[in-house]
């Protein structure tokens, strides 16, 4: 029978297994991944409250991709992702 995992170990296998999510071509599962790390992170984190606004942060843009793919496709390099969904 394995030993349980400890915390961290749980908590790095939970982060590792959306790897290929985050780093694939910007869509919208791309983000909601990363919202998903950062959540993961704010488990263990000493600033919780700022990992769970990234999460917020990423699933907001996950969203808005959604809405608005045709604003999105037309992203300037120049900018952030971020920067782009807030712009109307």
């Amino acid at each position: 029978m394995a030993e349980p995992l400890t915390k961290t170990e749980d908590r790095r296998r939970r982060q590792a297994a959306g790897r290929d999510r985050r780093h694939q071509a910007d869509c919208p599962d791309k983000f909601r991944a990363i919202a998903e790390w950062w959540r993961i992170e704010a488990e263990d984190s000493a600033s919780p409250e700022q990992c769970l606004t990234y999460a917020v942060n990423q699933e907001a843009i996950a969203a808005d991709m959604e809405v608005r793919p045709r604003h999105h496709s037309r992203k300037p390099l120049d900018v952030t992702r971020y920067q782009w969904s807030r712009r109307a």
